[in-house]
């Protein structure tokens, strides 16, 4: 049983050399073996040839953006918008009760969140943005009463007539203003 493979491998060979060094058509048969291996080791030459300047590539595009090329500073809009993306990219985050505001690169964090842990994420989220240079949190949990600051002059606000307002300068802040707020009193003047 063992020499009957060794037997097969020697009919095989013979039949290889009976197909190719036949009288009649082993020559045409040797040329035709002999450029079909030409052509695939082309082709496989060819496409060893693209992979290896494919990887060049990549490796160069790689070391060229090591690091996030830095940016002109974006327009208050634009930073608050990017700042909403960071933050509220968790499903956990509670998106209607957090106001985000920039002026001049700084961000305001206004709202009520359910944990002091939810708030340092937050904040340290908003830190992270690109073209954020300070981040003033004004987050409380429900515990803690609402403390609402000015944009411009981070006086203390009053609740006045439905809108926040600040009493040095005067700037309004609430759904009369269009400002995206729920537009309730502090609880403490509820009612």
């Amino acid at each position: 049983m063992a020499r009957k493979p060794g037997r097969l491998r020697l009919i095989a060979f013979g039949a290889a050399l009976s197909y190719f060094f036949d009288p009649d058509n082993g020559r045409r048969r040797r040329k035709l073996t002999a450029d079909r291996l030409a052509s695939l080791m082309s082709r496989q030459g060819k496409g060893m040839i693209k992979q290896a300047a494919a990887r060049k590539q990549a490796m160069t595009q790689k070391a060229t953006h090591l690091r996030e090329e830095p940016k002109p500073q974006p327009d208050d809009v634009t930073l608050a918008r990017k700042v909403e993306t960071e933050i509220f990219r968790e499903p956990d985050v509670p998106k209607g009760k957090i106001n985000v505001n920039a002026e001049n690169g700084k961000i305001v964090l206004r709202g009520e969140v359910d944990s002091p842990e939810l708030i340092e994420d937050l904040v340290s989220k908003a830190r992270s943005v690109q073209g954020v240079q300070e981040v003033e949190s004004l987050l409380h949990t429900p515990a803690e009463p609402a403390v609402e600051r000015c944009l411009r002059c981070s006086a203390e606000m009053e609740w006045r007539h439905g809108t926040w307002q600040c009493p040095r300068c005067r700037l309004k802040l609430g759904c009369c203003e269009g400002e995206p707020q729920s537009c309730s009193p502090p609880s403490a003047e509820a009612g």
